[in-house]
């Protein structure tokens, strides 16, 4: 839905006029399931545009909108309609303007200055808009961490990194029998095969690429509950502005989750157990199920472009059960979305097969 709704976002920008042509195709569209190009009032160079860009789409020689939500929302954050009026009203009027003072030299001289000036303003406006959202983004993730650190003083004493709770140095243990024992990273040892041997395995490898010595492993125990908080972080805010079509939304969700008390206790600098790796898998788990939850394949070509976020989630759950001994439990949720998705499906028409 966002991918839609930025394209139609930048045709307005790039276009105001496009407005009207917009608000029409949405309104058509909402009264009718599918329609023809001789419909609406559009060029032809402006539709085949919103074809090529999957705005809209073809369905046996007839047009629908991929997702009136994303359109209805994007016309929604403009003003009104006398915006794409008054906007072209302007623009003629500094055409009008140029073209009845000077030469034509002069005149193609200031047309093509105004070209130049409107292009760097909107160069300018995308670089403030991603500045700020960059900032938003970082600002609610160090939010994240900061709760995160609130016992650092705890766990760093002297020469010593000391963890919260007992269940935590069953993990140093096996860890730290990996750093004496020099085996390769990605070999885990038989008393932990059976129980949690992604976690171990995970922790061994990120104490390789930071020196494989105790003193690394002792910073990864500390540190990888802080850095699991902020994979939860990020996925929390993409699954709300997924789910919402409003950053908004996803740092809200973001900034709810720094404060909530048990996420930031189990993840909290120290507590080096298996809840923060096994609720970073889950997060992921959910980010690719929200990235498709916006979609209705109707074809197999569009279920091949969700593909990559299908094989994503089964690697996902995969690994989740190989994280936690009893990590299938989390995954019950999947199950319930899977039976609720399927009769949803059944009430509006659309394929089980393909959701």
């Amino acid at each position: 839905m966002s991918d839609i709704r930025d394209e139609v976002d930048a045709i307005i920008d790039d276009r105001p006029e496009t407005y009207r042509v917009f608000t029409e195709i949405l309104q058509i569209d909402t009264e009718h399931s599918v329609w023809t190009f001789e419909d609406i009032e559009a060029d032809t160079g402006l539709f085949c545009e919103l074809v090529s860009r999957g705005i809209v789409e073809e369905q046996n020689d007839r047009y629908s909108l991929a997702d009136p939500t994303a359109v209805n929302v994007a016309l929604a954050h403009r003003d009104n309609v006398d915006y794409a009026e008054n906007t072209e009203l302007a623009t003629d009027r500094s055409r009008s303007d140029v073209s009845e003072t000077g030469s034509d030299d002069d005149n193609g001289r200031r047309h093509l200055n105004d070209q130049i000036d409107t292009s760097v303003d909107r160069v300018m406006k995308a670089i403030s808009i991603n500045r700020d959202r960059i900032f938003s983004v970082v600002g609610v993730l160090a939010l994240v961490v900061a709760f995160r650190l609130v016992a650092v003083r705890s766990v760093f004493q002297e020469d010593y990194v000391l963890l919260f709770g007992n269940d935590p140095y069953f993990y140093r243990y096996w860890v730290f029998d990996f750093v004496t024992a020099n085996r390769s990273p990605l070999t885990v040892a038989n008393g932990i095969k059976q129980g949690e041997p992604l976690l171990v395995a995970t922790l061994q490898i990120v104490t390789v690429l930071f020196g494989g010595g105790p003193a690394a492993a002792e910073q990864v125990l500390a540190w990888y509950p802080v850095a699991a908080a902020v994979v939860c972080g990020v996925s929390v805010y993409l699954i709300g502005t997924r789910l919402s079509d409003d950053r908004r939304v996803g740092l809200a969700s973001a900034a709810i989750l720094a404060t909530l008390p048990v996420h930031a206790y189990r993840t909290s600098i120290g507590f080096a157990d298996h809840h923060a790796f096994d609720v970073a898998i889950l997060a992921v788990v959910f980010v690719t199920v929200a990235a498709y939850e916006r979609t209705s394949p109707t074809s197999i070509s569009q279920l091949l472009e969700l593909t990559p976020w299908i094989l994503l989630a089964g690697v996902r759950i995969g690994a989740h059960a190989l994280a936690w001994n009893a990590g299938a439990l989390l995954l019950t949720p999947l199950g319930v979305y899977g039976v609720i998705r399927a009769l949803a499906s059944v009430r509006h028409d659309v394929s089980v097969l393909y959701r």
